[in-house]
Order: structure tokens, then C-alpha cells, then sequence
């Protein structure tokens, strides 16, 4: 898993785990 993405989704759960950057459009 590449680090460095930034992620839209609202199932942010396995992002976060990956330590991606998560945007939640449904919280921003």
C-alpha cells in the first residue's frame, strides 16, 4: 500500500489503518 494518497470516502476505517490521509466528505 503506497503512502502519500489521499483518499474521499466515507468508509475511512481501512484508510486510516493503511495511515492514508483520509478526506470524509460527509464530515467536512
Amino acid at each position: 500500500i503506497a503512502n502519500g494518497f489521499t483518499v474521499a470516502t466515507r468508509d475511512t476505517g481501512p484508510f486510516e489503518a493503511a495511515g492514508l490521509n483520509v478526506i470524509n466528505p460527509w464530515e467536512a
